[in-house]
């Protein structure tokens, strides 16, 4: 289902209603055509099923992150990834990817550190929190957070292994 807007006084509000039921169908014959023609024939399925949905979560997730203090947010456009995989040092040749991504940050870009990725594709489906090439600053703070805190540590990691494991048996 597309997310709808209604007006609500001073401004519009995005929902997110899940992926439409061709998303995953569409990703499987895109995976199998791999083809510029097939992707043009079926550009407007794309964008119906996957890109705009993506770019309701997006704005949900935006909204929500901004309400609980957490700092993070994306735009529909941008902060998505683009289906087209770059292969020109790569071995797999395919023009596509299997899947849809996009990265929420603090400024909104993909380029900096602490995000919230999201994945949906035909392997798996997921959400993550990633630091990439954190400060010196940023990675000396959560060592010492961990030294100074091994239980509280230990216990987030158990608990995110065991929801790994929950989320892999369905």
């Amino acid at each position: 289902m597309d997310g709808s807007r209604w007006s609500a006084g001073k401004a519009d509000v995005t929902t997110f209603n899940g992926f439409g039921e061709r998303a995953i169908p569409f990703l499987k014959a895109l995976n199998f055509h791999q083809s510029r023609e097939w992707f043009q024939e079926n550009r407007g399925l794309f964008e119906k099923e996957l890109l705009e949905p993506m770019g309701d979560l997006i704005e949900v997730l935006t909204e929500r992150f901004g309400k609980a203090g957490l700092g993070l947010k994306g735009d529909r456009k941008r902060s998505q990834f683009r289906i087209n995989r770059d292969v020109r040092f790569s071995r797999d040749k395919r023009p596509y990817t299997d899947h849809v991504s996009a990265i929420l940050s603090p400024d909104g870009s993909k380029m900096e550190q602490g995000v919230f990725f999201i994945h949906v594709g035909l392997e798996r489906c997921c959400a993550a929190v990633a630091w990439w090439d954190p400060s010196p600053a940023l990675l000396q703070a959560m060592r010492i957070s961990i030294v100074e805190n091994p239980e509280r540590y230990r216990d987030m990691v158990s608990e995110l292994d065991e929801r790994r494991r929950l989320a892999y048996r369905s």
